[in-house]
């Protein structure tokens, strides 16, 4: 009985574990994105906006890769 508790423990820490790694990578990837497009725009509200514009695009293309690879 005690076995079958921790080989349940171990099989639900191995799924916690990746999708904490799936979640730092888009955190990871929206982070470059930033920093790709602070360099790029310059100072001033359209750079801003330019760096928002930039991380929204970036999430919704992560939303639609998923959402193609859920359909394969």
């Amino acid at each position: 009985m005690g076995n079958l508790k921790v080989k349940a423990l171990k099989k639900s820490t191995l799924y916690n574990r990746d999708e904490v790694f799936r979640l730092g990578a888009a955190i990871l990837f929206l982070v470059g994105i930033m920093i790709f497009t602070s360099f790029q725009a310059g100072p001033g509200s359209n750079g801003v906006l330019l760096v928002v514009a930039s991380i929204i695009g970036g999430y919704m293309a992560m939303n639609i890769g998923a959402n193609d690879v859920a359909n394969n």
